[in-house]
């Protein structure tokens, strides 16, 4: 999580520094956190072989943990 946050803001950084509105950079950068926050959810949602299904509310909790990750 922390790698795509650095991502995230690095893109920011370069568009900004490009002459890129702020509103178009942060546009970027969030999607570039929502589409890691989806990849995680994903990977978090995929059972193992002896597994049983997972369901929205481990859904819920992948998203919670992403945030937190987020933040940290």
């Amino acid at each position: 999580i922390p790698a795509i946050k650095r991502i995230a803001d690095a893109a920011h950084e370069y568009l900004r520094g490009q002459g890129t509105s702020v509103d178009r950079a942060n546009k970027v950068k969030s999607k570039v956190i929502s589409h890691g926050r989806d990849l995680f959810v994903q990977t978090w949602m995929t059972p193992e072989e002896d597994d049983e299904l997972l369901d929205e509310d481990d859904r819920r909790e992948a998203e919670e943990e992403f945030d937190e990750l987020l933040k940290g």
